[in-house]
Parts: structure tokens; sequence; C-alpha cells
């Protein structure tokens, strides 16, 4: 029992290992430097006095501040007189320059003027004008020159056309009804005629401003010598607009949507239109039926297709659609003279029964020996030509003015009557379709008679399928033509 602890207390004491002579000796000698090496450290940071803290106090700031102050105007007074030192060179250098400028001016003025040398310039802003009041013509302060001012170009003296945002828009909501217009102006030294469309409820654009526009258009000018000319322009469209009278369509419903609309009512109204339409040395023939009483039918896009399709120019365009708008106001106002109601009745009047086609048609196709009649044909006129057509055109004018109504009653215009359109404004071109027709190639001929003019069909038909557009040759004497159209 005595040898128990011992054996316990022996055994958990840990037993030393055993070390090597030379790591101890090392270990020993590091550890000495160590300490050796701390005591020196301390002893010289006693030997060392601490740095002292500096303290400014506020008469040392102040006295910094004004240092500060001083420095700066000085730079700044050095950097004013480097720049006034050069303002100083600059104004002499301009003198000098004025002064050698006036000099040329004052001496070689007469013999070499400022505009050899800058040229005519502007006659504008800068130059003098502006002292002027343009609408005066007196002396008056330096202005600006607005775009109301501004010299119109080709020196024209009529009012440009300007208009107000408020008055286009309500000029916009109005109804567009156009009104064909005739122009015949004869004096001693003109002769104008000139036919166009009008919109009747026109606000915007006045028919002096319209009158001084077309009078500088034919190279006359604006002024009390040609005061004649505008107010026969005036006077003539003034009264064929209070002579208008628009045609009425009905819109009522069927009555038995069972029925064919021709069953129950015959309102339609188609009438033989003709053209003989004169722009320069070009004259164009034809005629076509036209239904007055379809409010989808349009002069303008009929005649817009046409010459595209004949290849006419623009002037032929509004040439066209003015001759369907005359030739339908004429049965329109016969209407009105009868008292035709517009509601889908019959006409009730032999003469204007006669007048227009017979409707229904018994067939839609025509008869192949009216084909000819219903075809255009272009012409081109000599000078000669041109003055027979005018003793004609005139004639016929006259002859129109002195007729009367040999029945009595109400007076009708004549339906049988149709106006030709010759007009003595230039056209700007007229386009060909084709190469035109000369002497010197030899690819078809064609025989003419003596003193027989021959006409060459414009829009002929191949195979009835479609057409064609040829050249036009009038000629008068004994020959062949040759082309490649002449065939």
């Amino acid at each position: 029992m005595a040898a128990q602890p011992s054996t316990s207390t022996s055994a958990s004491t840990p037993t030393p290992s055993a070390t090597p002579v030379g790591a101890t000796a090392a270990s020993s000698s590091a550890a000495a430097s160590a300490n050796g090496n701390d005591d020196a450290s301390q002893s010289d940071a006693q030997a060392k006095p601490a740095p002292a803290v500096l303290v400014r106090d506020k008469e040392s700031f102040q006295k910094l501040m004004v240092e500060r102050y001083v420095t700066r105007d000085w730079e700044n007074q050095a950097a004013q007189g480097i720049a006034m030192r050069y303002n100083a060179d600059s104004f002499q250098r301009y003198n000098d320059k004025i002064a050698e400028y006036r000099i040329i001016r004052e001496t070689h003025r007469q013999h070499f003027p400022p505009a050899r040398l800058y040229g005519e310039g502007y006659a504008g802003w800068g130059n003098g004008h502006t002292e002027i009041d343009p609408r005066v013509k007196t002396a008056f302060p330096t202005q600006i020159l607005y775009p109301a001012f501004k010299p119109r170009l080709g020196k024209r003296r009529s009012p440009p056309l300007t208009w107000k945002k408020k008055d286009i828009k309500k000029q916009a909501e109005q109804h567009e009804e156009l009104v064909p217009v005739r122009i015949d102006v004869d004096t001693d030294k003109l002769k104008l005629r000139d036919t166009f469309t009008w919109n009747l409820h026109d606000r915007i654009v006045h028919l002096d401003t319209f009158a001084q526009t077309l009078i500088e258009d034919i190279g006359l000018e604006v002024g009390p010598a040609n005061k004649h000319v505008h107010d026969a322009i005036v006077h003539q469209m003034h009264d064929q607009l209070m002579d208008f009278y628009p045609f009425a369509f009905s819109e009522e419903d069927a009555l038995d949507p069972e029925l064919p609309y021709s069953a129950y009512k015959n309102d339609e109204m188609r009438i033989l239109v003709k053209l003989n339409i004169t722009i320069g040395q070009h004259t164009l023939v034809d005629q076509f039926e036209w239904e007055i009483n379809n409010p989808l039918n349009s002069p303008e896009e009929f005649a817009a297709t046409m010459a595209r399709d004949l290849s006419l120019s623009g002037e032929f365009t509004t040439a066209i659609a003015h001759c369907i708008r005359e030739q339908t106001q004429l049965f329109t106002r016969s209407l009105y003279g009868v008292g035709h109601p517009f509601d889908g009745r019959p006409v009730e009047d032999p003469d204007l029964i006669n007048a227009f086609l017979p409707s229904p048609l018994p067939a839609v196709f025509r008869p192949q020996q009216q084909a000819k009649e219903y075809a255009p044909y272009l012409y081109e006129l000599n000078d000669m030509d041109i003055e027979r057509n005018e003793l004609v055109f005139s004639r016929e004018q006259r002859r129109q003015k002195r007729s009367i109504n040999r029945r009595g009653g109400p007076q009708l215009p004549d339906l049988k009557d149709r106006f030709s359109h010759p007009t003595t404004v230039s056209p700007s071109s007229f386009v060909t379709p084709y190469t035109p027709l000369t002497t010197d190639e030899s690819e078809a001929a064609v025989e003419i008679k003596a003193d027989e003019p021959i006409k060459i069909q414009l829009g002929a038909q191949i195979d009835g399928f479609g057409s064609i557009v040829c050249d036009t040759v009038i000629a008068g004497a004994e020959g062949e033509v040759t082309g490649r159209n002449a065939d």
C-alpha cells in the first residue's frame, strides 16, 4: 500500500528530453544581444529632448494675411500694366490703319472707288439703303429690313401671297366649288385670252391680287398704264362668279331595295363634251360622254389621266378640266332656267331632252362606225392657221353675243355651241410622245395629195386591247412624210 503514491506521482510528472549542447549556447547568446539593444535605445531616447510645438497667435496670423494681400495687389498691378500697354499698342495700330485708309479714300476716290476694291455688295443693311423707308421713300432712322420689305424677284410690284394660319385653317374647312372662268380682254395693243377654274368659296385670295399677278405673268407692268386691263379681268371674274349655278345632287334612298335603280328613278344626265383646245401651236380635238349627275366624277382627275395618256403638257390638263366644267355649267344653268327640281325626276323640257344623250343605254359597246369620232386628234398649226382660227373664233363669239331666244320666255343658253379654248399665255413646254416625223428617215412613208392636209390620229387602238400615242403632222404640199411613227 505504501508504494502506490510514489508510482502515480512518477507517472504523472513529465520526463525532460535531452537538449543538444550547441543549441543551448546559441539561444543564450541571442537573448543576451536582444537585451543589450533595448538598453541602448532607451538610453538614446532619454538623451534627446522632445521637439517644441509651434503656437501661432493672432498677431502673426494678421501679419501673414497682410503680406498675401500686398503680394496679390502687386501681381494685379503688373497685369494691368501689361494689358494697358497692349491696348495702347493695338489702338495706335488701328489708328494708323484708319489714317492710311482715309488717305486712300481722299486721294484716290475719284479714280479708284471702293466698289472696285470691295464690290457692289448687297443693297441692304450697312449700305445706306436702310435709312430710307421703302414704303414712303423718305429719310428714316436706321432700321432692320424684315422679309416683308425684301424686294421680290423679277421686280414684281404685285403684293405677295401671305396668309395667317388662322385664315388658312378657316379656308380648309370650306367646301370647294370650282367655277370655270374665261378671260377675254381685247384692246388696241393686247389680246388676252385665258381660261382657268376658281374656287367659289375662296376667302384668302382676292380678285385684285390675282389680276395683278396675271398681268405681271404676261409681261405687263402693274400701274396706271395697264389699269384698264386689270379692271377688265376683275370685272369678268366677278360677273362669272356671281352667275354660277352649282349642281344639286340628290341623296335619297331606294324605295325598294329589291328593284333595280332604274325601275323607280331615272336621273342619268349624260352630255356630250367636245374639246377644241389651242395652246401655242397645238390644237387638241376630242369628244366624249360625261355624266353631270354623278358627284364622284372629277374633271380634274379625268384631265390629268388624259394628259398623261397622251403625253400632253400641264397647260392641257387645266384646259381640259375647264372645258368639262364650262359645258356642264351650260346644262346646269338650263336646268335652273326651266325649274328642274333635281330630285331624280326626268327632264320635261323638250329642248333639254334632245340636248341630253338618250338614257338608259341600250348597249355598253359603241358601234364601230363611231369609233373614229370619239378619238383624240392633235394638230400642229402654223402661223397662217393660227390667224385663221383667231378670225373664226372672233366671228363665233360675235354671233353668240347677238343670238336671242326666238321662242320667247326665259332665254336659255345655246347647248349646241361649244367654246373653243385659245390662249395667249406662253406654254411652259410641250412634250411630244415619240420622235417627231422628219423627211430624212425612210423607215415608212405616207403619200399625201396636193393641197390636202393629213392628220394622224392620237390614241389609235391596236386589236382592241390597248392604244398607242403617235406624232401629228399637217402637210399641205405634195410629197411623202417618213418616220418611225408614220405607219
